[in-house]
């Protein structure tokens, strides 16, 4: 068993050393990073007995450990799936080069011209699970952008990551570029990735590639900058106005579905994690599933009336629970709520001849129906001291009949 001090130790190597190599790939020529992906390419398909015997071990050895299907399945290896990792190889050889690319230019006042170019981040880590077509991925995109890479697999595909790696650093050779530029963690101890996330001396960014679990346990313990997400980020949006069969057919597809030439179990790594789409007029048939990531609409406020939702609402009708102000109106409205209001709602009929003004004296005209006396208050807090609208005279503002059941006393 490795000691702690031993693990340190090689994750020290393995930073320096793809430290070592991260300054002269940064330095290569779009034509060596094309050449070192053809190489790639080519090895992978000249090695393919080779790698697919170390896959047939390391399926071998979860089927004794009882893995679950699915996880069975993206560990396997066949010829045809060897020839998909190849080929998204040189899909990645045809991309554009990013390093030197300019994004922005513009010249200050002081004419200063100013631009931004992309460059290499330097060396990043990879982390990730039982997914043997990972490694040949990450290692290619990390070559094109001029990054040296530090690769650490699952501990199940440990045989068929050691395969694939050794066909990338031929590829490597070939094309003319340091091998360590690419490595790949060959010991499943935990502890060498935790001495590995602390290396942020050597290593510019940690890139967690798996479940929730794996990332947050890659947040939580690395001193190196981590590009994470804890969820899934890939969406299927349906507008309104699209066919909700075909709608459905390819949300089933981007979550469960493998190529027509697989009977595996669903275990593709890009499936969608959440189906978007917007409102319908009307709701859809029955015998359609409704899509939807949108919570149901809740009403504003439980106190407003029946009335008030079925007419766009107008100054005249205000509440009475956090002010007395009067207000001027070109229409008038009833004194009393109607019946199907809240009882934590009041009317205010402002007269049309009154002035914006604070409510009037005490010696106001008296009315039929009794007034609530303004002298306690329902909330003690509601007081002259703690508001800006509190009532400046003994009597209720003349525009406005508080409800009975405010509490206030008559």
């Amino acid at each position: 068993m490795c000691t702690t001090d031993s693990l340190d130790a090689l994750a020290q190597s393995l930073a320096r050393r793809a430290k070592a190599a991260a300054r002269p790939l940064a330095a290569a020529t779009t034509g060596q990073k094309n050449a070192a992906l053809d190489a790639i390419a080519r090895r992978l398909r000249e090695l393919s007995r080779e790698i697919l015997d170390a896959n047939a071990r390391d399926l071998a050895a979860a089927q004794k450990a009882r893995l679950s299907d699915a996880m069975i399945d993206r560990l396997r290896l066949d010829e045809a799936r060897l020839e998909s990792v190849a080929k998204a190889v040189e899909a990645v050889r045809d991309l554009p080069d990013p390093v030197g690319e300019e994004t922005r230019h513009w010249t200050r006042p002081n004419g200063l011209d100013v631009r931004r170019v992309r460059i290499p981040l330097g060396v990043i880590l990879m982390i990730y699970e039982a997914r043997p077509n990972v490694t040949p991925d990450a290692a290619a995109l990390c070559l094109k952008s001029g990054n040296a890479v530090i690769l650490r697999g699952g501990k199940e595909a440990l045989n068929s990551n050691l395969a694939l790696g050794r066909a990338i650093h031929l590829g490597l050779e070939d094309a003319g570029l340091l091998p360590d530029a690419v490595q790949l963690v060959d010991t499943p101890d935990r502890a060498l990735m935790l001495s590995l996330l602390r290396q942020d001396e050597l290593i510019d960014l940690v890139i967690p590639r798996g479940g929730e679990s794996l990332i947050r346990f890659v947040a939580d313990n690395a001193r190196v900058p981590v590009l994470k997400h804890f969820k899934g980020v890939c969406h299927v949006f349906v507008h309104a106005s699209a066919d909700l069969e075909k709608a459905m057919a390819i949300a089933v597809n981007a979550k469960a579905a493998r190529p027509p030439e697989s009977a595996t179990p669903p275990s593709a790594s890009s499936s969608t994690a959440t189906p978007c789409a917007t409102s319908r007029p009307s709701p859809a048939p029955s015998s359609t599933p409704a899509l939807s990531c949108a919570p149901a609409p809740t009403p504003l406020s439980s106190s407003v009336s029946t009335a008030s939702r079925q007419r766009p609402r107008d100054r005249t009708t205000l509440a009475a629970s956090s002010s007395t102000r009067s207000w001027p109106s070109k229409s008038s409205t009833p004194s009393t709520a109607p019946s199907n209001t809240s009882p934590a709602t009041a009317r205010c009929t402002p007269k049309p001849s009154s002035p914006r003004t604070a409510p009037p004296s005490s010696a106001s005209p008296a009315r039929s129906r009794p007034r609530p006396s303004w002298s306690t208050p329902r909330r003690a807090s509601t007081t002259a001291a703690n508001s800006a609208w509190a009532p400046k005279s003994a009597s209720a503002p003349p525009s406005c009949t508080p409800l009975a059941p405010w509490g206030w006393r008559s």
